[in-house]
């Protein structure tokens, strides 16, 4: 996804793959891929910084 290669994005997502959005738009694989196509999305997205993560055993 982040070098934004439609090839390998193309043969390791699901034929099924759908994401739903928050407003209930319904994204499939075609429409995902197509954005990528366009141009790539990633470089406009910031990585946020994740503190440490801990586990609690329940």
């Amino acid at each position: 996804m982040t070098t934004c290669c439609v090839e390998q994005l193309e043969s390791i997502l699901h034929d099924d793959l759908l994401f739903i959005l928050p407003d209930g738009t319904t994204i499939t694989k075609d429409m995902d891929l197509d954005t990528y196509r366009k141009e790539c999305l990633w470089k406009y997205v910031k990585y946020p910084v994740v503190p440490e993560a801990r586990f609690v055993k329940m």
